[in-house]
């Protein structure tokens, strides 16, 4: 299992003074992360900050990108922490979002997402929530990251909308 693609669509489209939100251990873009717990193996050496989503510390119009990958699921209020991220974004700033798929493949075989998932969202449900939150979707699209089962490829790649992820380019609405 690869997450390259999701890694690769991030890297690519940051932009300006960046956080990235959730970031756990795992903190691998340029900028600041973000993480609730205190992180003693801080893998990459980059400067993460302690804090939690619906209380971001920092000041208004700060960021230019906000990375919110494999973190929205978790939440438990995932309308607060949008709008607290949207406080924290510039004017035409955009968020990056990667979030696991209610249609995918994998949740449908395995029975839905582990329970630590509070919310998994269909493609259409992600669109009207980040709009009820004040972003405009620039860009769309699936991925998968289950690259080394043939089965798998073989039906994601006939029904896209079957694949594992759901990545997110959103714009701050004025």
């Amino acid at each position: 299992m690869t997450d390259t693609e999701r890694i690769n669509f991030i890297k690519k489209h940051i932009i300006g003074k960046c956080l990235d939100a959730g970031c756990g251990s795992g903190h691998r873009y340029s900028g600041v992360g973000l993480d609730r717990e205190f992180v003693i193996t801080n893998r990459l050496k980059k400067p993460i900050v302690k804090g939690d989503l619906e209380h971001l510390p920092f000041k208004q119009n700060i960021f230019d990108t906000i990375i919110i990958s494999e973190v929205i699921e978790h939440l438990l209020k995932p309308y607060e922490a949008m709008l607290e991220l949207r406080r924290c974004l510039k004017d035409n700033g955009q968020i990056l979002l990667t979030t696991p798929s209610a249609l995918s493949l994998h949740c449908a075989l395995k029975n839905g997402y582990p329970k630590v998932h509070y919310f998994t969202f269909f493609p259409s449900q992600l669109k009207h929530f980040l709009s009820d939150c004040g972003f405009e979707i620039k860009e769309m699209k699936m991925i998968d990251i289950h690259k080394k089962n043939i089965l798998f490829r073989i039906i994601t790649t006939l029904i896209p909308i079957t694949r594992n992820f759901i990545c997110v380019i959103a714009v701050k609405k004025n």
